[in-house]
């Protein structure tokens, strides 16, 4: 459930940068583009894609690792 949720926040995320940069946005007071600070939602959301990926594959193999030796692996420091 987390991985597809972080997944359509990437794409909405990407649509709004999307749609900043065709419209050609600014903010009012600094008249800097809409997709700079916009951008921080989409590059968050990959991050924490990648980083659910990883602790995923982590603790798959983990489980692999407890059918195949019977026993449990050790906690990590």
């Amino acid at each position: 459930f987390v991985l597809i949720t972080a997944v359509f926040i990437c794409l909405w995320s990407y649509d709004l940068i999307a749609w900043a940069v065709q419209k050609k946005t600014a903010l009012p007071a600094t008249r800097i583009p809409s997709w700079v600070p916009q951008s921080a939602f989409l590059s968050s959301t990959v991050l924490f894609v990648f980083y659910f990926l990883r602790d995923a594959l982590k603790d798959a193999i983990g489980l692999i690792e407890v059918f195949k030796n019977g026993a449990a692996p050790r906690p990590e420091v």
